[in-house]
């Protein structure tokens, strides 16, 4: 941090809207450039995925019904990404152009737009360029975002940006909101994870967002309706009855145990994520309440894999502007997260894919920091009681007295 803090010392803390800019620019342009040299070295068997279903819809195949010859498992998402890949894909069969090169075009624009958003809600919330920088730097500058999207060739920041927009307009009060989260939705699954706190937080407008959210994922998969049971199994039934794997903990569970034991687990601690999606929403604000949503997923989720934890990552930096309490747990937090996802991936994995004591330990901080969350927010809601009641206690005592 203090390292960081130093790289962009250079920047005045009273420096003008216009120096402000060019220097965000800069930053943007940096961070452009490294991904630009990362794109064509290589891509990952995700990425292959993309590349053998957007060629199959081409050729008019329907990729829930008729998989392609995948390396791993199906395109297990609603098709809005796919889309997005079509054009790419076609150019790239009549120009030549690779299309490593062309498909991560979508990837990199989720990376510049999650950190556009992400530079505006730092605006709002601290007024400080600095925030602003070293903030935007902390995701946009991330190994880990580089590793993930530019060399590796996933897309979890085009779901990331949307969500950042669709909450950043749901806390402007903008009937567009929906539309924007149902998007996020689209994209990649994760972000119904935090419905039960968009819905909480929408106070007077929560049957406008479901019906928008929902209106957004029937037409993105109109084609596909058909077809509606493939797709569903494609997207909730393939990672449901998955066996431990990657830096999930309950991976210390194979072996010792039947895998008939190991899915049931699974869908216990599953059971038991929803139900703390809900009672979360109850006692946190929308940032924390994200925040320690996704948190609790990489606790509970049976398979943990280094993309996922990018997703807290936005609110991450978020809170460590906002909540200085808890700004030295969230720093070790998010350094982990950035160290783990870096040394235990399909390229890089000195230890293996799965290490136990890294597995082991991560899963113990996840919990840690989620219960420093949630008491942060308690001790945070007592003192706002706290300072109510004294504002008003005065005004109680004259109006007595009158």
């Amino acid at each position: 941090m203090t390292l960081l803090h130093r790289l962009i010392g250079w920047v005045p803390s009273r420096a003008t809207g216009r120096a402000a800019s060019a220097r965000l620019v800069l930053l943007l342009a940096a961070g452009i450039a490294v991904r630009i040299a990362l794109v064509p070295i290589t891509r990952g068997q995700d990425f292959d995925v993309w590349d053998l279903a957007s060629t199959a819809t081409l050729q008019g195949s329907d990729i829930y019904t008729h998989h392609p010859a995948y390396p791993g498992g199906p395109y297990a998402y609603f098709p809005l990404f796919l889309y997005l890949e079509l054009p790419l894909q076609f150019l790239a069969a009549h120009t030549g152009i690779s299309f490593t090169v062309l498909g991560k075009v979508p990837i990199l624009a989720g990376d510049v737009a999650c950190a556009l958003v992400l530079a505006a809600e730092l605006r709002d919330r601290t007024a400080s360029n600095r925030a602003v920088l070293l903030g935007t730097s902390l995701f946009f500058l991330n190994p880990l975002v580089l590793y993930n999207g530019a060399f590796y060739g996933r897309f979890d920041t085009v779901a990331l940006a949307l969500l950042l927009f669709s909450v950043r307009l749901l806390r402007k009060r903008k009937r567009s909101a929906g539309l924007w989260y149902g998007l996020a939705v689209a994209a990649k699954t994760f972000p119904a994870f935090v419905l039960p706190g968009i819905v909480r937080y929408a106070r007077g407008r929560r049957i406008w967002i479901a019906l928008t959210s929902m209106t957004v994922l029937l037409v993105l998969s109109a084609p596909y309706l058909p077809s509606w049971r493939a797709m569903l199994s494609d997207i909730v039934v393939y990672d449901a009855v998955k066996v431990p794997g990657g830096l999930s903990w309950q991976t210390l569970l194979l072996g010792t145990t039947s895998i008939e034991a190991l899915r049931l687990i699974s869908h216990v601690l599953l059971a038991v994520y929803l139900i703390g999606t809900v009672l979360l929403a109850c006692v946190l604000d929308l940032d924390l309440y994200i925040l320690a949503t996704l948190v609790l997923f990489l606790v509970c989720t049976n398979v943990l894999l280094e993309q996922y934890l990018l997703w807290p990552m936005p609110w991450l930096v978020l809170v460590l502007f906002t909540a200085p309490r808890i700004r030295a747990a969230t720093i070790a937090f998010f350094v982990a997260a950035t160290v783990v996802g870096m040394v235990a991936n399909p390229h890089i994995q000195p230890w293996g894919r799965s290490p136990a004591l890294i597995d082991a330990g991560f899963a113990i901080m996840s919990v840690i920091y989620l219960v420093t969350l949630v008491v942060h927010a308690r001790r945070r809601q007592r003192a706002g009681a706290i300072r109510a009641h004294l504002v008003s206690e005065p005004t109680r005592a004259i109006q007595r007295s009158g």
